[in-house]
């Protein structure tokens, strides 16, 4: 989706009631034996607003109306501030109280210097120091805004591009130097379907009219969120330096590329592996041979340049199991 380089104030007329924030897609799956399964769709939040508009001076609903227009609707996104999360410095915040300042070192980006790179994409990590942290990009950062340190040293040798999230330093940090980042930042958004549909406009007063409600819905990149595991899911082609242990989390259908001499993949632990994975389809993309080996290393297949296997796993009641190629 086209995001256009347009700004709309969301503190200049969401009333009392908005609501919105992250959202997620998790599947339940419910075993016969009452267990259940957690199938993870998406790998990040995906924000959504209900801007409560209320009763207003036909000024507001006029501007309100006229960017809607502009917008065609859901066609294109546009740019708002989060409320609740804006900045780097992870305090949350009102329609009416601004963030704390923003500090250099407010966020660590997750790729560290090497002496060659200038330019690094900005992101924001959430959970730092948890089990499970994540990170988001930030694709729209407010330029004027963002501060910047390398390996704990303020700097303000580097231009930043507002359009992508990226920030390119005047000289390339050294080998290992860990980069930090602070400021503010915009989310992308578009109107919901209700808004492109009809946006009625209700004269409720003599002076006064009402938007019901105003729906947002953030724009993800297509790489953004995506199905990480789901039944009938897929993994695109990964170039194989290496060899690589097969995640179940990754989909049912798997696409290696071995780069360079035979290469191997292990199967899961068929002891942990979720009820309800029983198959996996594998496909060598790649100019090698791909062996397939389980966890401990026996051998179970070897896949051809341009093979399609499928792996059934026969599993008995215990939890101990073995992985099953058949040819397709």
């Amino acid at each position: 989706m086209t995001v256009l380089d347009s700004t709309l104030d969301v503190t200049l007329f969401a009333g009392f009631g908005s609501r919105g924030g992250p959202g997620h897609s998790t599947n339940v799956v419910r075993a016969g034996g009452g267990s259940t399964e957690r199938i993870i769709r998406w790998d990040g939040a995906l924000r959504q607003y209900t801007l409560s508009v209320g009763t207003t001076d036909p000024i507001q609903v006029q501007a309100i109306m006229e960017h809607i227009i502009q917008m065609r609707g859901s066609a294109f996104g546009f740019l708002v501030q989060d409320p609740g999360d804006n900045s780097t410095n992870s305090i949350h915040t009102t329609l009416t109280k601004a963030p704390p300042a923003e500090t250099e070192t407010d966020q660590l980006l997750p790729d560290a210097g090497d002496g060659t790179t200038q330019t690094f994409q900005l992101y924001k990590t959430y959970g730092v120091g948890g089990p499970s942290p994540i990170t988001r990009r930030i694709t729209k950062p407010i330029g004027s805004t963002v501060l910047a340190a390398v390996n704990g040293t303020p700097t303000t040798a580097f231009t930043v591009n507002d359009q992508t999230g990226e920030i390119t330093f005047t000289t390339p940090p050294g080998n290992l130097q860990t980069i930090e980042w602070g400021g503010q930042f915009y989310t992308p958004v578009f109107y919901g379907l209700e808004a492109d549909e009809l946006l009625e406009i209700v004269q409720s007063a003599f002076d006064n009219e009402t938007i019901a409600a105003l729906p947002l819905e953030e724009v993800r990149d297509t790489d953004s969120v995506v199905d990480i595991q789901f039944r009938g899911g897929s993994r695109p082609a990964e170039t194989l330096t290496d060899d690589a242990t097969i995640s179940t989390l990754d989909g049912t259908f798997q696409d290696f590329a071995p780069s360079g001499a035979i290469r191997t993949v292990f199967m899961p632990d068929p002891a942990n592996t979720p009820d309800g994975v029983g198959v996996l389809c594998l496909t060598n993309s790649g100019g090698f041979s791909l062996q397939v080996d389980n966890k401990d290393g026996n051998p179970v297949q070897t896949i051809g340049i341009g093979e399609t296997y499928l792996f059934h796993l026969a599993k008995t009641e215990f939890g101990a199991g073995t992985w099953v190629p058949q040819g397709t």
